[in-house]
C-alpha cells in the first residue's frame, strides 16, 4: 500500500502499467470448439434456428430481448455488434462446424485493464456440454493473455443458473448493485462477479485439467467435474497453508479432529483457510495480531487461542510483541480476560524453543 502526502493510503501501486490490446482475434479455436466473429449474413440465420431448437423461451428470459423471428434478432443485435465496446462471438462445433451459442466481450476498458464477459446465449445443443465451458474458457484465457487485469461476469441476481455458471467456472462474487436497471418492464438488481490476473494461472491449470480428453468417456460425460476440481484445489492450498501457519502437529490433529465429526465441515473450514489466509493484502503477522486480538476477547476460545500463539511466533510476532498486545487491550476487555491470555501465552512460550 502507498501512503501520501496527506497520510491517506491511496492503494498498491501498479508499475510501468500501459492499456490493454483491445481483443480482436477473428477467431478462436479449442478442442471442442471455436469461437468466430458473429457475422449475421453469414451464419446469424443458422444461430437463430439453433437457439430457438427445442427452446419453449426460457433462455431469452435474462436478455435484454425476447426474439421469436430472426428479423427480431437482427435488430436485437446488430447495434451491439457494431458498438466498439462490444465484441460478439458465436460459437461452432468443432466437428459439425455448427453454430450453438454466442458470448461476447462487453463493457472493454483497456486503459483500466478491465473486460467482461456477457451476453452469453446458449441453445439447448450446446447446454452441459464440454464446448460450453470450453467458450468461457476460451474468452477468459485470451482476455488475461492480453494482460487485462480484470474479468468480470454481470447477471441478474434472480438469474440463478448464471449466478452458478460464474461461481462454477471460478469467478468470485463482489456484491449486489440494487435497482442497477429497469429491465423488460420490471427491476433488476445485478450481482457482480470477477476473476483478476493473479488468479487466472491456477484456474487456468483446474480448466485444462478438466476439458483434458482423458475427462471424459466414450458418451461424452465427464469424470470429474469442474467444481470438484476447483473445490479440491481449493482444499489443498487450505491444507498447505495450515501446515505453513499452524505446523504439521497441529494441522494433522485438527484434521482428524474434524474428519471424525464432520467431513463437510472440515472441507469448508479448508477453503475458507485458502480464501483468507490465502489474500495477501495483509501479511501474516497482521493476521494473526487481529486473530489473537478476536481469541483473546473470547471467554471459551482457550485451545484456540494456544494454537494461535503458536502461530503468531511461528510468523514472526516476538513473545514481547504478544505480551504488548494483551496489555494493550486490557483497558477494553477487562482484567479476567486479559490474564486468562497471559497464562495461555505463558504455557506456549514454556513450550517453545524461545
Amino acid at each position: 500500500m502507498t501512503i501520501n502526502q496527506f497520510n491517506q493510503n491511496i492503494g498498491n501501486p501498479v508499475p510501468n502499467w500501459k492499456p490493454c490490446v483491445r481483443p480482436s482475434a477473428k477467431k478462436i479455436t479449442g478442442q471442442y470448439c471455436t469461437l468466430e466473429l458473429l457475422d449475421l449474413d453469414a451464419h446469424g440465420a443458422a444461430l437463430f434456428e439453433a437457439l430457438q431448437h427445442d427452446n419453449p423461451g426460457d433462455t431469452w428470459t435474462y436478455l435484454p430481448e425476447t426474439c421469436s423471428t430472426f428479423e427480431e434478432f437482427r435488430q436485437s443485435i446488430e447495434p451491439r455488434i457494431t458498438s466498439p465496446d462490444n465484441l460478439f462471438y458465436t460459437i461452432f462445433d468443432v466437428k459439425t462446424q455448427q453454430p450453438l451459442g454466442m458470448v461476447s466481450y462487453l463493457r472493454i476498458q483497456p486503459e483500466h485493464g478491465s473486460i467482461e464477459i456477457g451476453y452469453v446465449h446458449f441453445s439447448k445443443r450446446l447446454q452441459k456440454r464440454p464446448a460450453a465451458t470450453e467458450a468461457i474458457y476460451l474468452m477468459i484465457r485470451t482476455a488475461f493473455e492480453l494482460h487485462y487485469r480484470r474479468c468480470e461476469w454481470k447477471c441478474h441476481s434472480l438469474n440463478e443458473a448464471s449466478r452458478k455458471a460464474a461461481l462454477r467456472f471460478g469467478f468470485q462474487f463482489e456484491g449486489i448493485f440494487r435497482q442497477a436497471n429497469v429491465y423488460k418492464g420490471h427491476n433488476r438488481d445485478t450481482a457482480w462477479y470477477s476473476i483478476i490476473d493473479s488468479e487466472w494461472p491456477t484456474l487456468q491449470t483446474q480448466f485444462e485439467r478438466w476439458l483434458a480428453p482423458d475427462n471424459f468417456d466414450a458418451e461424452g460425460k465427464q469424470i470429474v467435474s469442474l467444481s470438484n476440481i476447483l473445490h479440491k484445489t481449493r482444499e489443498e492450498k487450505g491444507v498447505a497453508i495450515m501446515q505453513h501457519v499452524f505446523g504439521d502437529a497441529s494441522t494433522q490433529a485438527l484434521t482428524e479432529k474434524f474428519k471424525a465429526i464432520s467431513p463437510e465441515f472440515l472441507s469448508f473450514l479448508q477453503g475458507t483457510v485458502a480464501d483468507i489466509y490465502g489474500d495477501h493484502t495483509l501479511n501474516l503477522k497482521t493476521q494473526e495480531i487481529i486473530v489473537l486480538t478476536s481469541l483473546i476477547t473470547q471467554k471459551d476460545a482457550r485451545p484456540q487461542l494456544k494454537v494461535h500463539i503458536e502461530a503468531a511466533l511461528r510468523a514472526g510476532l516476538t513473545q514481547s510483541e504478544i505480551l504488548a498486545l494483551i496489555k494493550h487491550l486490557v483497558l477494553y476487555i477487562g482484567f479476567p480476560s486479559a490474564i486468562n491470555a497471559l497464562d495461555v501465552a505463558q504455557e506456549v512460550f514454556n513450550t517453545s524453543k524461545d
